[in-house]
């Protein structure tokens, strides 16, 4: 086993201090862990994304090198204008940023097992209501807009759950538990994620 076996990385760096949270994308910027990362900031809007080496690097310029290949993203507060000083001590530490991180990579992780692709068993669209999954645009316009989009635009047996979250800038469980429903009435299939 070897470093082509390892799929991606996420690396965390002063996140118990600092001003703003900050979640930075792979070198190429359009890996699975680049959608996890677009995911993130629909469900923590306070986020702030930031390219590659954006202000500076650590162990994840490593792993996301041109020579090792590893997909890796960063989580991490900025400005920390202690870091690398004689004041970035222990007791700056603030617990609260601990949690939160360790809220950040259980939900990154959450939705890496997560994540799936359908495909529909018929050939045709099936009538939503009879299910149950029918949403008026007049009460729900959201649900109704995202559900017509996955039922005739997006659920193409490409898309996974991840993807048409983020491309109806959706919540991540909002959409595999509209699929899942779909999935027990036997109208989608799961299809082998690549």
């Amino acid at each position: 086993m070897g470093l082509k076996a390892i799929k991606g990385g996420i690396f965390s760096d002063s996140i118990g201090w600092g001003k703003n949270w900050c979640l930075k994308k792979t070198r190429s910027n359009d890996t699975f862990l680049d959608k996890v990362v677009d995911q993130l900031k629909i469900l923590y809007p306070f986020i702030k994304i930031k390219r590659f080496g954006d202000p500076y690097g650590n162990d994840e310029l490593i792993f996301d090198s041109i020579q090792t290949g590893i997909p890796a993203i960063s989580i991490y507060k900025y400005p920390f204008p202690e870091y690398h000083t004689n004041n970035d001590t222990p007791g700056k530490i603030q617990e609260q940023n601990l949690n939160q991180a360790q809220r950040f990579v259980f939900k990154i992780l959450e939705i890496l097992e997560g994540d799936k692709i359908y495909k529909f068993v018929h050939s045709t669209p099936f009538w939503m209501s009879k299910y149950g999954v029918y949403a008026d645009d007049q009460y729900m316009p959201i649900e109704f807009k995202n559900n017509f989009q996955i039922v005739y635009e997006l659920l193409d047996g490409k898309n996974s759950i991840l993807d048409i979250a983020n491309k109806l800038n959706a919540k991540f469980s909002d959409i595999q538990k509209y699929l899942s429903k779909l999935q027990s009435f036997n109208l989608v299939r799961e299809l082998r994620y690549k």
